[in-house]
C-alpha cells in the first residue's frame, strides 16, 4: 500500500544533529542530494566558470553533452596526462592522429566557446535555458527512465537560477556557490515532487514554512522543547512599542530593587511572547486534513498526566494564569 502524504513539522529548525531511526523515508528527506541530471549541467556550469578543473570537464565530456567515449577519453589523455583535459583537448588538434576524434573535440569546444562568451552578457537563468536547448539536454533526460521526474528536476535548477537573481551576487561562481549553501543548509534542493506522487512522500520542515499548507497525516513533534522567554526575565526589558526599563539599584542598601516599569514591560513582552507561541501552535495544528499527530516529553509522566486528566474535565477554557504559566 502506497504511503501516504505525510508532513512533519518542528517548532524550529531541525537540528543537523537530530537522527530520527527506522523511517526510511524522513531520513531520505533529511538527506540532501542533488539529482544527477542537476549535477550534469552544474557540471557545465563549473567548467564555464573555469575550464582547468579536470573532474567536471571530465563529467560534462562523458554525458549527453560531449558524448566522449571512454577509448576518446583515453587518446586524448595519453597526450599529456601532467596537462589539464581542456589543453588536452587542444593539444589533440594539433597533434592527435584520429581525425574522427578531432572534429568531436573542436565541435565540443566551439560550443564551450559559444556559452562561455554568453555567461557575459546573459544571467545564469537564460544561459542554463541556452544550454538545455542547444544540446538536447532536457529531452534526452525525459527519454530515459522516470523522465518526468528528470524533467521536473532540470526545471528546479532553472528555478534556482531565477531566485538567484534576487540577491545581491552576480556571475557563476556565486552561483555555485549559493546552490552548494542551498545544500549544506538542507534546503528543498533534493528531487522534485511530481503530483502522481503527492501521495507518497514524508516532508520535514518548520512550522513556519509549514503555512499555507495542508497534508492528510500531519505529526507535529518537539512539542515538549521548553520555550525561551528569556528576554521577558532579563534584568534590562527592552519592548518594542514601550521602550526600555531595568530594575533599580540603591546605592546606600546595595540593594536592588524591582521596578514597577520593568514588571510592567516583562508582563506585556511575555504576554507578546505567549501570544507569538500560541499563533504558531495554532498554525501548527491546522496542518492536517484528515490526522494530527502531536509529539512532545515531559519529565515527570504521571504527574502530568494526573494535571492534564483533572484540566480535561473542566467544562471552560482554559484560565489566562494557566495559559501564562505553560512553559512548553
Amino acid at each position: 500500500e502506497a504511503v501516504r502524504k505525510i508532513l512533519v513539522i518542528y517548532p524550529e529548525k531541525l537540528d543537523k544533529n537530530v537522527v530520527l531511526k527506522n523511517i526510511n523515508d524522513i531520513v531520505a528527506a533529511i538527506k540532501v542530494e542533488l539529482p544527477n541530471e542537476i549535477q550534469g549541467i552544474l557540471n557545465m556550469l563549473r567548467i564555464l566558470d573555469n575550464p582547468l578543473q579536470n573532474i567536471p570537464m571530465a563529467a560534462v565530456m562523458t554525458s549527453v553533452i560531449g558524448q566522449f567515449s571512454d577509448e576518446d577519453m583515453a587518446k586524448i589523455r595519453l597526450l599529456d596526462r601532467k596537462k589539464y583535459l581542456y589543453d588536452d583537448m587542444k593539444l589533440y588538434l594539433s597533434e592527435g592522429e584520429d581525425i574522427l576524434l578531432k572534429e568531436k573535440i573542436q565541435a565540443f569546444l566551439d560550443m564551450y566557446e559559444r556559452f562561455r562568451k554568453m555567461k557575459i552578457h546573459r544571467s545564469i537563468e537564460e544561459l542554463i535555458h541556452e544550454i538545455y536547448d542547444a544540446t538536447g539536454y532536457v529531452c534526452h533526460m525525459t527519454a530515459l527512465p522516470g523522465g518526468e521526474l528528470r524533467r521536473a528536476n532540470l526545471e528546479r535548477l532553472v528555478a534556482y537560477a531565477s531566485d538567484f537573481k534576487n540577491t545581491s551576487y552576480r556571475g557563476l561562481f556565486h552561483f555555485l556557490r549559493y546552490v552548494d549553501q542551498l545544500k549544506e543548509a538542507k534546503e528543498d534542493v533534493g528531487e522534485a515532487l511530481l503530483p502522481d506522487d503527492a501521495g507518497k512522500t514524508v516532508r520535514i520542515m518548520s512550522i513556519h514554512k509549514s503555512k499555507g499548507l495542508v497534508y492528510p497525516i500531519c505529526i507535529v513533534a518537539g512539542l515538549g522543547k521548553i520555550m525561551n522567554f528569556t528576554e521577558s526575565r532579563s534584568r534590562i526589558v527592552v519592548h518594542s512599542r514601550y521602550g526600555v526599563a531595568a530594575d533599580g539599584v540603591d546605592l546606600s542598601l546595595r540593594a536592588k530593587i524591582h521596578s514597577l516599569s520593568r514588571k510592567v514591560f516583562a508582563r506585556k513582552l511575555l504576554q507578546d511572547q505567549m501570544g507569538e507561541e500560541i499563533r504558531v501552535l495554532y498554525v501548527a495544528m491546522t496542518r492536517a486534513r484528515e490526522k494530527l499527530i502531536l509529539i512532545g516529553t515531559v519529565e515527570d509522566g504521571a504527574k502530568t498526566l494526573e494535571k492534564w486528566e483533572y484540566m480535561s474535565c473542566q467544562e471552560v477554557a482554559l484560565t489566562y494564569s494557566q495559559i501564562m504559566g505553560a512553559s512548553s
